[in-house]
């Protein structure tokens, strides 16, 4: 009987997966009004304040290089060479649906508040890198240049860039990536602009985390980061665990290395692996409590990740939502309306969700304004205890 079952499930997969590929996610493609090029650099008394980092509020971007991924696009290399590549034909229409998880692309991300964001690539077969979320989105030239065009036009503007390289090639370190990203060169009105030109920070320290005799994460603030509020900032973040590579035999030698933090090793970023509003906030709820009573993340970056995960734990409400943007749309309301948003905003300042310019609800909106009185209040705490 169980064997009947699974093959009923298979072929139902199946078709469904084939009849439905050449379809969207979501009909929506969420805001776009482009409210939130100023989030940070125009709050009054924030130079004055120069809040650090960690304390900052922020709107993230889970998976931001994946808003062009559709039915047709391909695996990255280290799927498509495994189990995954044989069956992808018959399950694409299904694996676009919880790969693609943004709409838009990174200026218009950007421009919609977002400031920490979640940058998973990979090298392709022909040397490109791309933008990816198990399959591949536009090149990761294109997101860079959007970024460093965001930078030069936002003064003031702090941006945490979180690459998270899910395949290196055939003998390719981290090193190839940062200099990757440090070449990619963005124009305008005759000057040529590098993502490396917005780090104002010096190297970091060498074990990430254990305050050696560099920068450490917790001692950045908004001064160093942006000339007392006259440029746009950049800090470099990247996560190097993982069950691909191993960090320590993968890393090169480029003088970018010493730019990037260590995520795992600086930040409090549990993913939760779950589908279902009620239980990604039954878990949110608990690393929050977690954290309020625990001072080790407290000058590190502390991020709430809630969004959908698939999981065999949950697979009704993933059959039901049928995409992680679906999902989003209606998981992203729920959470700005939550009674408990505003402590978990306290205890995780950086809410990374999907979709994160869904106007569902008027979701980008409230966030936005949510995150922007969050800085407001700790500017105005920092004056007033300074007073």
């Amino acid at each position: 009987m169980l064997i009947i079952l699974a093959i009923l499930a298979v072929l139902v997969t199946v078709f469904l997966s084939v009849v439905l590929q050449a379809t969207v996610t979501t009909k929506s493609v969420g805001s776009l009004d482009g409210q939130y090029g100023f989030v940070l650099g125009n709050i009054d008394g924030i130079t004055e304040a120069d809040p650090y980092l960690t304390d900052l509020a922020m709107l993230g971007s889970h998976d931001a290089t994946s808003n062009n991924i559709t039915s047709r696009s391909k695996l990255e290399v280290q799927d498509a060479e495994g189990a995954l590549g044989k069956f992808y034909p018959l399950v694409k229409g299904i694996l676009y649906r919880y790969s693609k998880t943004q709409t838009v692309g990174l200026y218009e991300q950007l421009m919609q508040g977002a400031r920490y964001l979640n940058l998973k690539c990979s090298i392709y077969t022909d040397g490109e890198w791309y933008g990816e979320h198990s399959l591949l989105s536009d090149k990761l030239e294109i997101y860079i240049k959007d970024l460093i065009r965001f930078l030069v036009e936002h003064p003031g503007e702090v941006v945490i860039a979180q690459f998270e390289p899910q395949y290196l090639g055939n003998g390719g370190t981290l090193s190839d990536l940062h200099n990757f990203v440090a070449s990619v060169r963005y124009e305008k009105e005759g000057v040529s602009y590098g993502l490396m030109d917005f780090v104002y920070y010096d190297r970091v320290d060498a074990f990430n985390g254990y305050k050696d005799d560099g920068v450490y994460i917790g001692s950045l603030r908004y001064n160093d980061l942006t000339k007392n509020g006259t440029v746009a900032g950049v800090v470099l973040f990247e996560k190097r665990v993982s069950d691909r590579y191993n960090y320590w035999q993968d890393l090169g030698y480029s003088r970018y290395d010493d730019y990037y933090f260590d995520l795992t090793r600086n930040a409090s970023n549990i993913w939760h692996h779950r589908m279902g509003s009620d239980n990604l906030f039954e878990q949110i709820d608990y690393v929050a409590e977690l954290l309020d009573g625990y001072d080790y993340y407290s000058d590190k970056l502390r991020i709430n990740q809630t969004q959908g995960s698939f999981t065999s734990n949950d697979i009704w409400e993933v059959f039901v939502e049928w995409s992680l943007l679906d999902f989003a749309k209606k998981h992203n309301e729920k959470l700005i309306n939550h009674p408990n948003f505003d402590k978990w905003l306290k205890a995780m300042p950086i809410v990374l969700v999907d979709f994160v310019n869904s106007d569902a609800g008027n979701f980008n909106e409230r966030v936005n304004q949510k995150i922007r009185q969050y800085n407001e209040n700790l500017v105005k705490e920092i004056l007033d205890k300074s007073s």
